[in-house]
């Protein structure tokens, strides 16, 4: 995906997992939009990696890849990782609202976080702190750089 400017971007339009737990911290904690589903992956045959993916009782998505196995090489991946700050991560690996504030744009806070959990969560007698306080530091980093930029525009 390219951004307005002609640099890689990526959008994630949903995550789907089966564990409450890792859905609550990504989008309550981190904006992620994840849903409960069931996803799921295995070998078919010898040579063919089958992912499946059921959202309640439908099923919404299958694909298959062909694949050669051989045991991967687990300290030289760890190295890796080890030596790869997020920093340097490319666009594909960065959430939108990342790259946003990166670049100083508006983020979809309001969309992802504040309009569902802050203003459902009370209304619904349930208390959104965690929600509350993201939204507060998410919309005062855009204001700072908002003003950095305008500062440097001057």
């Amino acid at each position: 995906m390219i951004d307005q400017e002609g640099r890689k971007a990526s959008y994630t339009h949903a995550m789907y997992l089966d564990d409450e737990g890792p859905i609550a911290g990504g989008r309550e904690i981190w904006g992620f939009p994840k849903k409960l589903a069931s996803p799921r992956l295995s070998v078919d045959g010898k040579d063919t990696l089958l992912g499946t993916l059921d959202y309640g009782t439908q099923p919404i998505a299958t694909g298959t890849m062909g694949y050669k196995y051989r045991p991967l090489d687990l300290e030289a991946e760890r190295a890796k990782l080890a030596d790869s700050p997020n920093e340097d991560l490319p666009a594909a690996f960065r959430t939108s609202m990342l790259q946003s504030l990166e670049k100083g744009s508006i983020t979809e806070i309001d969309f992802i976080n504040a309009a569902r959990s802050c203003a459902v969560g009370p209304a619904s007698r349930c208390t959104t702190p965690v929600n509350a306080t993201l939204v507060a530091c998410i919309k005062g980093i855009e204001r700072a750089m908002k003003d950095r930029l305008q500062a440097e525009a001057a």
